[in-house]
């Protein structure tokens, strides 16, 4: 369809790391969510906000960034931290 784009965050080979830094990532902040039908059992990638007004994080070895005017981007972390997901 027009304006549909597909985005896949990982090869199917590291689709079990993905969940499980998704999973270490935002457990302690989402604790109650479990309690609700609509939220319980999903997962969250925190973007902490950059002095330029922009949200990033590192998943599996990419930084992620989201802006209004860019929507989301993505490229190779630099600090290569073995994937860690990391809102700083």
């Amino acid at each position: 369809m027009r304006g549909e784009a597909s985005l896949a965050l990982c090869a199917p080979s590291k689709i079990d790391r993905l969940i499980e830094q998704l999973e270490d990532g935002c457990a302690d902040y989402v604790m109650q969510w479990q309690e609700s039908r609509w939220l319980a059992g999903r997962l969250v990638l925190f973007l902490e906000e950059v002095a330029d007004g922009g949200y990033e994080a590192s998943l599996l070895g990419y930084r992620l960034r989201y802006t209004r005017e860019d929507g989301l981007e993505y490229k190779k972390d630099d600090q290569q931290n073995d994937g860690a997901v990391d809102g700083s």
